[in-house]
C-alpha cells in the first residue's frame, strides 16, 4: 500500500464518517487526540489489486480491520470498535 503512514488517516475518516455527522467529527477527534504515534497501521498480503490482503489500524482505544481474505471483496468485511 502506498504511504502506508498517510493511509490510516484516509481509512479513519472512512469509518467515522459513516456516522451521522456530528458524531463522525467527535469520533474523529476523539481518536486522534491521543497523538499520532500511538496508532499503528498493518497490512499483510497482496499489494496488487483483486488478490487477498488484510489491514488494521489500531490506537489506544479503537480498533479497525478489514479482511479481504479471498481477494475478490465477496465476501469481505470490516470492523470498527472502541476498547
Amino acid at each position: 500500500m502506498r504511504n502506508a503512514k498517510s493511509n490510516p488517516l484516509v481509512l479513519i475518516q472512512e469509518y467515522t464518517h459513516d456516522f451521522e455527522h456530528d458524531i463522525a467529527h467527535r469520533l474523529y477527534e476523539q481518536i486522534l487526540t491521543p497523538g499520532l504515534d500511538k496508532i499503528y497501521f498493518a497490512w499483510v498480503g497482496s499489494q496488487v489489486k483483486n488478490k487477498p490482503h488484510y489491514y488494521i489500524i489500531n490506537g489506544p482505544d479503537f480498533l479497525i480491520g478489514y479482511d479481504n481474505g479471498n481477494g475478490n471483496h465477496i465476501p469481505c468485511h470490516s470492523t470498527g470498535k472502541g476498547k
